[in-house]
């Protein structure tokens, strides 16, 4: 069973406007237990992999050419899924980074210089995961935050846990097996959406019940926002098996409880509210200095004015709970 929600909260000066977050480099090996080739390749690849600590390793195992693998035979529909998205079915092994499906030649598990072009590279999001395990699920709190100019385009998220090594004696004579997909969160098409405004944020919450072939301490989450139109990463975040560090979110505002239109503005604004509430705002200007005072009061709308044109943030408390979010006057 698994379930989420999608709410969207607002960050106050987070990070200057021109700002850029190291983009992480994942590498999704799309493998087989039964696959001699992926046995010869893998040592080069592993030893590849420990040159390089700061790049992430995902193993996917599809059903073809080996539909009697284990690891296929677990979740063949989304281990099928992921290496059809990159349009990689079919022979193992194969690798895609960050997004980028690579071509066997010349061949890839053997270049020491494999992660460079990916290396140093930025992104205008940041993404922090959180999980927390209980006895029989695994939950996860994802945010993604736009800390400068999001891109342009539909995005996607796919969000999945693996489990960090398996022991098992394979036909193929490996016998440890790393960091394998076990079930996505979210479907095996993720979900897909738009960047939030600059300073904004976005968060996913889900969980995920426990399977008996699993080593449930081993497991971990990880999650991946890429394009839509290229498959290209825009950034990703993994948690460790032991992790417990969901945030709580109790005090946190829905995007769905108040509107702010219209944002850009040209002078007047209104604050519209889901529901009757103790409401209380102040506007800030981009220097943090108070320009606008909402005093408290019990309603479900209110007004304010901007005078000179630039960047705003309207901090909001609604009965206790705080968010602020960012307006712009033209």
């Amino acid at each position: 069973m698994k379930t989420f929600i999608i709410i969207l909260i607002t960050c106050f000066f987070s990070v200057a406007a021109s700002s850029q977050t190291p983009k992480s480099v994942v590498v999704e090996h799309f493998t087989n237990s039964r696959c001699s080739v992926c046995a010869g390749q893998n040592p080069a690849f592993n030893n590849n992999l420990a040159a390089n600590p700061g790049v992430m390793r995902i193993s996917y195992h599809p059903t073809s050419p080996y539909a009697s693998c284990i690891f296929a035979q677990h979740n063949p529909s989304e281990n099928d899924a992921r290496t059809n998205f990159y349009g990689l079915y079919g022979s193992t092994p194969r690798l895609a980074v960050n997004g980028s499906p690579l071509s066997n030649s010349p061949n890839p598990f053997q270049n020491p210089n494999l992660y460079v072009p990916y290396q140093n590279q930025t992104s205008p999001f940041r993404l922090k995961l959180e999980q927390e395990k209980e006895s029989d699920t695994l939950k996860i709190r994802c945010v993604l935050t736009s800390i400068s100019e999001p891109v342009n385009g539909s995005l996607r998220l796919f969000a999945a846990v693996a489990e960090d090594t398996v022991f098992y004696s394979s036909p193929n004579g490996e016998n440890r097996h790393y960091n394998v997909f076990r079930k996505t969160f979210f479907g095996s098409d993720g979900i897909t959406f738009t960047a939030p405004p600059e300073g904004d944020s976005l968060v996913w919450e889900g969980k995920i019940g426990r399977n008996q072939v699993w080593n449930f301490s081993r497991i971990f989450a990880y999650a991946i926002v890429q394009n839509v139109s290229d498959r290209l990463f825009q950034q990703s975040d993994f948690t460790k098996p032991a992790d417990q560090t969901i945030t709580d979110v109790k005090n946190s505002i829905s995007q769905t409880e108040f509107q702010i239109f219209p944002n850009p503005g040209t002078g007047q604004y209104k604050i519209r509210l889901k529901e009757m509430v103790e409401l209380k705002a102040e506007l800030l200007d981009a220097q943090g200095r108070q320009v606008y005072v909402i005093p408290p009061s019990i309603t479900s709308e209110a007004d304010f004015s901007v005078n000179k044109p630039g960047i705003y943030f309207l901090k909001l408390d609604l009965n206790g709970r705080k968010t602020t979010k960012k307006v712009v006057q033209r």
